[in-house]
């Protein structure tokens, strides 16, 4: 290799080593942003769960039946959100706890209905 081609090969790993830092400096602003919005939705979320709870409380109350698939359906949330409110229905003592798949007890009835 002559002088002027080890010159230009030097030059071309210098513009893509700054290329490449500059996409790390953009992918960790990207990953700062998107932390920010997870936290920011967690948040809401979190804050407007015991709307959804008192909702999904009434469904089950109502109807007589506890499962994460029917107050995914009834509610049109996803999975994870259905299975934390049965979740949050068990530790709150209105359904029983799970027992493969029987259905599960409804331990706090509607007092408006009885």
């Amino acid at each position: 290799m002559s002088d002027k081609e080890i010159a230009d090969l030097l030059e071309r790993i210098e513009k893509l080593e700054k290329k490449v830092s500059s996409y790390a400096q953009y992918d960790d602003a990207l990953k700062s942003m998107k932390k920010a919005f997870d936290d920011n939705e967690a948040r809401k979320l979190y804050e407007s769960s015991g709307d959804i709870y008192e909702d999904a409380k009434k469904i089950v109350q109502d109807t007589g039946k506890a499962s994460t698939s029917y107050i995914q359906r009834r509610m049109k949330i996803g999975y994870s959100r259905a299975a934390r409110l049965m979740d949050e229905l068990e530790d709150d003592g209105v359904i029983g706890p799970a027992d493969g798949s029987k259905p599960r007890e409804i331990l706090e009835k509607d007092v408006d209905k009885i």
